[in-house]
């Protein structure tokens, strides 16, 4: 990490201080004219000093141990990376702000991925991962599902402008829909009433969640880039996946999904597919409604393996000295988890991110030396080293939303 991060660190803190550039490397230096006494007690510079490459190193090299193997979210290693930071926040003398009169903040993580997962139309068997894909978290089991009627419903909308659900019994049905929103010749959308889109177009969570008030059992989005909504998501289908224990409501929220390429979508409309054609025609032509109820023999088997999974941020706190500005906080963070193992294989996560877990853990020190000289930092510093990064920003997204110390007194984040 460059000098000009930690004087970056160390003067949000302490006070606002210029800086030069030093025109035979790419570091910015404080500008020691401005500074009354350089080497006085109340100058960072001294305490920047004390981060060095051996102290770096020491950190680095038990993070990245195999001991560590590979700190993956929820297991032994990432409890004992966890336990090792304390332990230095504990050697350092900073007091425990966290659950339990301890350095933790506790986070639960939700761990599923699919145990079985299969569509069948007409008998012939719809590829998962290759003709549609279901989201395991966005779903909850739907056990053999078997219909011999689905409704295409438009866009799946329901707005006061316009309503695919008006007059239509979709209660414990399986929908056929498109994504987007109606457009008319001109491309002005039929709920903005110009060229601009409307949330029902760029938020997928809004038509899930008013299948669900309506009863929908399921609802299949026709798909024609399935391939590359696969690729754009395949940390969230491929493998197990992790989301917070809070987001286990999710499952409540949303109707049940698949996306479904074009080829399968056909075979569902089967004899009736000029018919949905036609509709979707009308609906652009005229902005009115039309439903169109498909005659197909669909089964579906969606079933998951689930369990909880536990994990820490881990904080330490350095408390600001100005009476004035000890409320506002600057929050330090880097993530140290990493990928864990892969059959025997480790994933030692040295980079990314132990290296930047060693930065925080010497940022650290250097500040409580700082306050035990007598020259600590006018705002107070929250350094914070969250889990579940790799999982989807999962540690860093629960602070935010069960913060120790209220979000708005956060200054700045490093």
């Amino acid at each position: 990490m460059k000098l000009s991060c930690f004087f970056s660190i160390l003067f949000i803190s302490f006070s606002g201080v210029i800086f030069a550039q030093n025109n035979e490397t790419d570091l910015n230096i404080p500008e020691t004219s401005l500074i009354s006494d350089f080497h006085s007690p109340a100058s960072p510079v001294p305490f920047a000093k004390t981060i060095t490459s051996e102290h770096l190193k020491n950190h680095l090299s038990i993070l990245a141990s195999d001991e560590f193997e590979g700190r993956e979210t929820g297991t032994k290693g990432n409890e004992k990376a966890a336990n090792y930071i304390a332990g230095e926040f504990h050697r350092m003398g900073i007091p425990p702000i966290g659950d339990d009169d301890s350095y933790f903040q506790h986070v639960i993580f939700n761990w599923s991925q699919w145990e079985n997962i299969e569509i069948k139309v007409n008998g012939n068997r719809v590829r998962h991962l290759w003709e549609f894909i279901s989201f395991p978290t966005r779903n909850s089991d739907l056990p053999e599902l078997n219909t011999n009627e689905i409704i295409f419903l438009g866009y799946g909308i329901d707005d006061e402008k316009y309503s695919d659900y008006k007059g239509v019994d979709v209660k414990d049905k399986v929908i056929l829909i498109y994504k987007g929103e109606p457009i008319d010749k001109k491309g002005n959308s039929y709920l903005t009433g110009s060229a601009e889109e409307s949330d029902w177009t760029g938020n997928w969570e809004r038509k899930l969640e008013v299948a669900k008030i309506h009863g929908v059992k399921l609802v299949l989005f026709i798909e024609n880039e399935i391939q590359k909504v696969l690729s754009e998501n395949r940390h969230l289908l491929i493998g197990p996946r992790l989301t917070l224990g809070e987001d286990a409501s999710v499952n409540n929220k949303y109707a049940n999904n698949c996306y479904i390429n074009t080829n399968a979508a056909k075979e569902i409309m089967g004899s009736s597919y000029k018919k949905v054609i036609r509709a979707r025609k009308k609906i652009q032509k005229k902005g009115v409604p039309k439903s169109v109820h498909l005659k197909s023999n669909f089964k579906i088997n969606q079933k998951k393996k689930e369990r909880t999974l536990k994990g820490v941020n881990v904080l330490g706190y350095i408390e600001g000295t100005d009476e004035n500005l000890k409320d506002e906080l600057v929050i330090v963070t880097a993530h140290y988890d990493h990928l864990g193992k892969r059959g025997d294989d480790i994933y030692n996560g040295a980079d990314d991110n132990g290296s930047g877990t060693s930065t925080v853990l010497e940022v650290t020190e250097a500040f409580v030396d700082a306050k035990r000289k007598g020259a600590g930092p006018r705002r107070s510093v929250l350094t914070m080293l969250v889990t579940g990064e790799e999982k989807g920003l999962l540690g860093s997204k629960f602070y935010v939303e069960k913060p120790r110390f209220p979000i708005d007194k956060a200054v700045a984040n490093v």
